[in-house]
């Protein structure tokens, strides 16, 4: 996971530049996600996203922090200008507020959860938040509390006010070591669970970054109600083949979702037996002979479709001499 990439940047103009990046889904999404970069030792964009820093599935813009020679930039500047940018950008895009989502992870995590309370927005995926010590460092204002990593990680959420009628949701992904988690992460689960903005919490211990590109997609595709299958199970009973496509829990009950079974023997490039579009997730099918197969499954929601092969599955038929 420790790659870096690398985008053509642009610079919002004026006192405070922010440099950014947009690239816009094909076609056109609903969907925003905001992405503040994460860097690595040598200040490049750490890619902590895995398939969604290069699918075009939505709309992605990434933000970067202050660069060290801005040192003079305040958090409250930053704010500022990043959130008149992800409003401008989503605008142009034609994207509703209520469909953008912010992501990070590391410093860009705390970032992240901080800048969607502080605006309200709604949907935070975020990752081992840490305290702003090294890329988001910013000015110290006289007026307001700076955040520049002189503190534990959840003193600076402590003074944000949320709002009943608009309540952000954090979706939260811990891959730290106990000792780090000892030490921060459970003071800031504390807080956001005091101001009723935890959604979910993923533990994954001592996986790191490592974990978070999985919890991402999972939960993007939850958020955006993405038709999507998390695995076809085939198995023998006798000397029929039995396959069942498992949904994610927000898809078991959408009765527009239908299913179309391909059951194939390994070596052959036709079908030995097809379905047409059927409401249940279960099928099965008696084998003639052994060998090894798989089922392919076409999944159709509306005008929707995706499929997914199962694994392969070896069946033995009995012969009567």
């Amino acid at each position: 996971m420790e790659r870096a990439t690398s985008f053509e940047m642009e610079v919002v103009a004026g006192k405070t530049p922010v440099q950014y990046h947009i690239a816009k889904s094909s076609p056109a999404s609903e969907y925003l996600l905001v992405c503040f970069a994460e860097l690595d030792n040598a200040d490049k964009p750490f890619d902590y996203l895995g398939e969604a820093s290069n699918t075009d599935i939505h709309h992605r813009l990434f933000l970067m922090p202050p660069a060290k020679e801005n040192n003079k930039i305040t958090l409250a500047q930053y704010e500022k200008v990043t959130n008149e940018l992800v409003e401008s950008v989503a605008k142009k895009l034609k994207v509703n507020r209520k469909n953008i989502i912010i992501t990070g992870y590391g410093e860009s995590g705390t970032v992240a959860i901080y800048f969607a309370m502080r605006f309200h927005y709604n949907h935070t995926i975020a990752g081992d938040p840490k305290s702003l010590k090294n890329h988001y460092v910013f000015h110290q204002n006289v007026v307001k509390a700076s955040l520049k990593g002189n503190q534990r990680v959840d003193h600076q959420f402590a003074q944000l006010h949320i709002e009943d009628f608009n309540r952000p949701q954090i979706y939260f992904y811990s891959g730290s070591s106990s000792k780090n988690y000892e030490d921060e992460t459970k003071y800031l689960l504390g807080v956001l669970k005091d101001k009723q903005v935890l959604s979910t919490v993923c533990r994954r211990r001592n996986l790191g970054v490592a974990g978070f590109p999985d919890f991402l997609k999972s939960e993007l595709c939850e958020r955006t109600n993405q038709l999507t299958c998390e695995e076809i199970i085939a198995w023998q009973n006798d000397s029929k083949i039995l396959a069942e496509c498992v949904l994610p829990d927000y898809l078991m009950k959408d009765p527009s979702i239908e299913f179309a079974y391909y059951f194939y023997k390994i070596g052959e490039q036709e079908a030995l037996h097809k379905t047409k579009y059927q409401k249940s997730p279960q099928y099965r099918y008696t084998a003639e002979d052994g060998g090894s197969y798989f089922v392919k499954v076409f999944i159709k929601r509306n005008k929707e479709t995706i499929t997914k092969n199962s694994g392969k599955i070896r069946i033995t038929v009995a012969v009567d001499f």
